[in-house]
């Protein structure tokens, strides 16, 4: 009985941890679109030389 007590804890929180770390990862490529664009705008933009 412990040892499933045991197990299932484990399972519990080792998916709980994968969870995180895929919401983690959809972030971080959220933040890196975002960044993307920013730059593509940036290159668009005309270059205006400063007198």
């Amino acid at each position: 009985m412990k040892d499933y007590l045991m197990r299932t804890l484990f399972f519990v929180l080792l998916s709980s941890f994968m969870l995180v770390a895929c919401q983690q990862k959809d972030e971080n490529q959220q933040r890196r679109e975002e960044l993307r664009k920013v730059d593509q705008d940036v290159l668009k933009r005309p270059y205006k030389r400063k007198e």
